[in-house]
């Protein structure tokens, strides 16, 4: 699944984003073990039954692995709206490379997973870095 965000600026520039999201990579949850549970409970040898502390155990790794991707997708959110804040500050201002070979204003920016490119009013494009200064 993909995702764009989108922000208008004062300064008449965009900021755009996207993402890929963890959530369509995490498609078992409680549901599905519950019927792999009790299938495991329908077919075993009832002369050697299955362990029921080994079920809560295994419940309990898997919740605990749907809030591990659950805080990291709250945290890529935030990641991605601070970057988004940052970038449409620079929406308007005059940036120069590391080199000082690229330079101009910024009339847009765009963040492509944790990369800020900027597009500049001359049509050229800028990675937004260490070394990039800001007037």
């Amino acid at each position: 699944m993909t995702t764009t965000a989108t922000t208008s600026t004062p300064a008449t520039g965009t900021v755009a984003a996207t993402g890929t999201s963890a959530a369509s990579q995490a498609a078992f949850d409680s549901s599905g073990f519950l019927n792999i549970l009790m299938a495991e409970m329908q077919n075993q040898d009832p002369t050697q039954p299955s362990d029921p502390t080994q079920w809560a155990t295994q419940y309990a790794q898997m919740t605990g692995v749907q809030q591990s991707v659950l805080t990291n997708q709250k945290l890529d959110s935030l990641l991605t709206e601070q970057a988004l804040s940052q970038a449409s500050g620079a929406v308007g201002r005059t940036v120069q490379s590391a080199d000082g070979s690229i330079s101009g204003k910024i009339v847009a920016v765009q963040l492509n997973g944790s990369v800020l490119q900027a597009t500049l009013d001359s049509g050229q494009s800028l990675q937004l870095g260490s070394g990039v200064t800001f007037s």
